[in-house]
């Protein structure tokens, strides 16, 4: 009962919060690597040509190695300002495009304000890179597991004629052939003039439908109450 209690709490805070209106979390997103951004020999999410030196891709595994999970989560969020943002967070894999040399697992946590998608496909939109964009990826261990001390190295957005929107998230099936539907998010980083780009799907992590939240949030807060009585 200490648990069910506890989690009566945790909901009565979570609805709390949205009911202040501060920042609501519109909807949660697994990523995966796409299917055509493969380097050899790996599929990747992130690319980051010149993360080693300028001659040596190095792309980065939003999956587990050995399971294929998703390491990684897209957040939509919304402020009572009326901003949007997207926040891009978890934990990846570094592999050499070139040796398929493993450089370790890295905590990535990048941020783009986004607007409503204005086309025909259901999504967001970064028009254009601010001081808002941010964004970090961090080294967790070397290529022996072992942990390790490693400086934030700092993502910057880029916008330019040649490559539009800094990052884009859309429902369209980007680059996957006969697929219209599958949601794509695509975006580039600062970079030395070579390739540095975020390609990655996503599949929606279904929330739990209002009414069912309310009811659990209910049934949540009695069990609380029956539990506090029973103690006392």
């Amino acid at each position: 009962m200490k648990t069910i209690t506890a989690l009566g709490t945790t909901a009565l805070i979570v609805c709390s919060g949205l009911a202040n209106g501060a920042i609501v979390d519109v909807q949660r997103f697994n990523l995966f690597n796409h299917p055509s951004g493969a380097i050899d020999p790996q599929l990747y999410g992130l690319r980051l040509d010149s993360f080693v030196d300028p001659s040596e891709a190095v792309t980065f595994s939003f999956e587990d190695r050995i399971t294929n999970d998703s390491n990684v989560q897209l957040i939509v969020r919304e402020f009572d300002n009326g901003t949007t943002t997207i926040q891009i967070v978890g934990e990846v894999w570094g592999n050499s495009a070139a040796s398929g040399s493993f450089f370790g697992t890295f905590a990535l946590d990048v941020t783009y304000t986004v607007e409503t998608n204005p086309g025909s496909a259901d999504g967001w939109v970064d028009p254009d890179a601010g001081p808002n964009d941010i964004g970090s990826l961090t080294q967790l261990t070397d290529d022996n597991g072992d942990p390790f001390a490693g400086i934030p190295l700092v993502i910057n957005t880029r916008s330019d004629a040649q490559h539009g929107n800094p990052f884009v998230f859309l429902q369209d099936g980007y680059r996957i052939s006969g697929d219209n539907s599958t949601w794509v998010g695509r975006g580039w980083v600062q970079d030395a003039g070579t390739t540095n780009d975020f390609l990655f799907t996503a599949a929606a992590v279904v929330p739990i439908p209002t009414a069912a939240m309310a009811g659990l949030m209910g049934l949540l807060t009695l069990s609380g109450v029956h539990a506090n009585r029973r103690r006392r």
